[in-house]
């Protein structure tokens, strides 16, 4: 399966150079309702969205969505938001209430810098032991970010010298 539904519909916004094949010269936003998200092995995730007037497009990527019109100044880039390409097109998607309450501190490698946002699901390839979460940045952006770049409950924004966890358990 490489399509996916998403746990709720999301309303927001689309770049217009996007629906014009990247032409510089087109500028604005569109309203859209964000849908479902397409999982190609080795690329970075992406989006189907509807438009207002009943066009749909796929393959939208995510630094072109936004989910309130976002300030044109310290927008982050694709390589910023999505924190790595997708491993394989075998995911799962689960909405974890308990994340959804409080706040989220975001670390963005690349510009040193720390945004805040709010949990909205969560991707898991299962097969690779690997996940990101979604999250709607209050820059008017979304990201898609693992548990070692968020911190919940509006934790700290530092991390301590925690490692990753290897080990395997087996009966």
């Amino acid at each position: 399966m490489i399509h996916y539904d998403l746990p709720q519909l999301i309303s927001g916004f689309v770049d217009r150079k996007l629906l014009f094949d990247l032409d510089g010269q087109t500028e604005g936003i569109l309203p859209c309702q964000i849908f479902s998200l397409a999982a190609y092995a080795q690329e970075a995730l992406t989006f189907q969205i509807l438009l207002e007037d009943g066009s749909l497009f796929s393959y939208v990527p995510l630094h072109l969505l936004y989910h309130k019109p976002p300030e044109a100044i310290n927008l982050l880039e694709l390589e910023d938001l999505v924190y790595h390409n997708c491993p394989d097109s075998t995911l799962c998607i689960h909405r974890f209430e308990r994340l959804s309450r409080d706040v989220v501190n975001c670390f963005f490698k690349r510009k040193q810098a720390w945004l805040v946002g709010d949990y909205i699901f969560t991707m898991d390839w299962y097969c690779g032991n690997d996940l990101l979460h979604f999250i709607q940045l209050h820059n008017g952006q979304f990201a898609l970010l693992p548990n070692h770049k968020v911190k919940f409950l509006n934790g700290d924004p530092h991390f301590q010298p925690f490692k990753k966890l290897h080990a395997i358990w087996k009966v």
